[in-house]
């Protein structure tokens, strides 16, 4: 989307396609792609930036007033005259932000889903039910509350209390059997992020209980700095709630997180809080429209660590005047 030709001060919140304005505690944010041209911008805030540029966005010929005119992908923070400087074609900036990640359980760090939807095709097998896959993939990131709430609306009033503690045994049995089961290099990217140093959580649609049990079972209960869980929130993915809480304990604003997913679910949810969004794909492989969700889709943990940490420059790119990245 395109800005142009504006007078702007901090007040309202708009949202549109593909580009995301917020025009409220003093800043106007531009997503990916939106551009921001000949405006003039003063922000209502007297601690916030007017503007904010993330995913490439660009601004062009505008005139920002402000105690700190401009905050870019990754927390690159600018004074007024750096930026006036920047649409000149000079380029100043102090040290970088750093994000905070957030990641799902089940299906990007512990190799869960197929095994509880193998438990699912027992379950509903021994009630005499037909297992339809397509309809259980749908619960893929869901809590277990809005898991029935879905198989509900296709199988009807069955017992469902029943044949979710029937899931639950088959699947403990399974994990008995096989042991707990890490994702490849899951291990690894969580090691990397913390020698970094960054705020790191766990946002699950998983029950505390569980999510405790599978995580110190694998020795990774201890690598976050906080563990939100679907007990904890009211709505489940795909609504973002259970992001905003976790940002909200890790004290940074969903625009400050970097979120891996790897359900539609939870794409879809790590999407709507407004954080960037990387999907590493277990059981589901991405629509279309699940692509245009992701920042980006990656083939594992190896390759996500590789895209967040190989070449940091990725983390805090921004555009530069003449529309090339400066990086």
């Amino acid at each position: 989307g395109r800005l142009a030709n504006c007078r702007l001060t901090g007040g309202v919140t708009h949202q549109a396609k593909d580009v995301e304005w917020f025009l409220g505690g003093g800043s106007i944010c531009a997503y990916k792609g939106g551009v921001i041209e000949n405006c003039t911008i003063t922000g209502c805030s007297s601690g916030a930036a007017p503007v904010g540029l993330y995913h490439g966005a660009k601004m062009v010929n505008c005139t920002v007033a402000g105690n700190h005119a401009c905050t870019s992908i990754g927390g690159v923070q600018m004074n007024a005259n750096a930026v006036m400087n920047r649409l000149r074609g000079i380029y100043r900036e102090s040290p970088a932000r750093k994000p905070a990640y957030l990641f799902d359980m089940d299906g990007v760090l512990i190799d869960s889903e197929a095994d509880i939807l193998a438990a699912w095709r027992e379950t509903m097998e021994a009630a005499g039910q037909t297992y339809r896959a397509e309809v259980f993939e749908q619960t893929c990131g869901t809590s277990p509350k809005e898991t029935v709430r879905i198989l509900a609306r296709y199988y009807g009033a069955l017992d469902w209390n029943g044949l979710m503690n029937d899931l639950i045994e088959r699947y403990a049995a399974l994990v008995r059997r096989e042991g707990q089961k890490l994702k490849p290099f899951a291990r690894e990217i969580l090691a990397a992020l913390r020698a970094e140093g960054v705020p790191l959580a766990l946002a699950t649609s998983n029950l505390r209980g569980f999510v405790e049990e599978e995580l110190a079972a694998v020795g990774l209960l201890d690598c976050f700095d906080r563990v939100v869980t679907g007990d904890e929130v009211t709505h489940s993915k795909p609504d973002p709630e259970v992001f905003f809480r976790a940002c909200a304990a890790l004290g940074v604003a969903p625009r400050e997180a970097v979120i891996i997913e790897d359900s539609f679910a939870g794409v879809r949810a790590a999407y709507a809080s407004g954080a960037r969004v990387l999907m590493v794909p277990d059981v589901l492989q991405p629509t279309e429209e699940i692509r245009a969700l992701a920042e980006c889709v990656l083939l594992s943990l190896d390759e996500a660590r590789e895209y967040l940490l190989g070449e940091k420059s990725r983390l805090f790119c921004v555009e530069s005047v003449n529309n090339t990245s400066k990086c």
